[in-house]
């Protein structure tokens, strides 16, 4: 059973409990690292609970069922071609949208 300090979650009767596992010593609490680590878009990103009470980053490591370090949140890899995809989809998806009466009557002034 996991110690009192792990993260815990409840679904539906179950409760469960996730760690990382890795090198203590990837684990980053800088703020120049962490904006670092937030820019490894292609890397999972595991926020952890380090044992000074501290949130810290990683980009390293894996989740795991025990272990010393409490996972807090996991953000899967999300590699550029995807990003790409799902940021065109979201800006230009509405521009497609446009009839050519409301471009001429002022919509293409609101975006450029």
């Amino acid at each position: 059973m996991a110690n009192s300090t792990s993260a815990s979650s409840s679904y539906g009767n179950a409760i469960f409990s996730l760690f990382w596992q890795g090198d203590a010593n990837a684990i980053q609490s800088d703020p120049d690292q962490l904006r670092w680590q937030l820019t490894q878009l292609d890397k999972p990103l595991y926020a952890i609970k380090r044992n000074d009470h501290q949130i810290g980053l990683t980009t390293e490591g894996i989740p795991a069922v025990q272990g010393e370090f409490p996972l807090i949140a996991l953000v899967p890899p999300l590699p550029l071609e995807q990003l790409v995809v799902r940021l065109s989809a979201q800006l230009i998806a509405p521009l497609t949208r446009i009839t050519p009466v409301q471009w001429q009557t002022g919509f293409r002034q609101k975006i450029l």
